[in-house]
């Protein structure tokens, strides 16, 4: 009898002792885990976004440049940062402002025109955009 309660006991306090020991070692891997997602995502985040700056904005508003574009994401046009990808000149940059060419971005809807962009405002933006890269 004094057999059987001390196995029971035993018993008790081994599956309790494993369950923490279990529990811990769970929770320590879902951490450490968290920890490397935390750190690649926040690591992405400061690599991938870049800021517009007031200036370049501003004209991209009067412009309504930012209807369809976005300078680090896909909208209805290519992103900014897309554009300078493609190395384009400064001048190559401000003729396909105002003079779009479709086969330049093929998985896009064609881009409207835009004639009556003032030249100053075309060479800056272009400026920014080719500084993207």
């Amino acid at each position: 009898m004094i057999y059987n309660l001390f196995n029971i006991n035993y018993m008790r306090n081994f599956t309790s002792i494993f369950l923490v020991i279990f529990l811990l070692f769970i929770v320590g891997c879902t951490s450490q885990k968290e920890k490397e997602l935390s750190s690649e995502n926040s690591k992405k985040a400061t690599v991938s976004y870049i800021e517009t700056p007031d200036n370049i904005s501003s004209l991209l508003v009067k412009n309504t440049c930012i209807a369809c574009h976005d300078t680090n994401k896909h909208k209805v046009g290519p992103s900014f940062r897309n554009i300078s990808s493609k190395n384009y000149s400064v001048e190559k940059i401000i003729k396909l402002i105002v003079r779009p060419n479709p086969k330049n971005w093929p998985s896009y809807p064609e881009m409207i025109p835009i004639d009556d962009l003032n030249q100053d405002d075309a060479r800056n933006i272009a400026i920014w955009i080719k500084s993207l890269d």
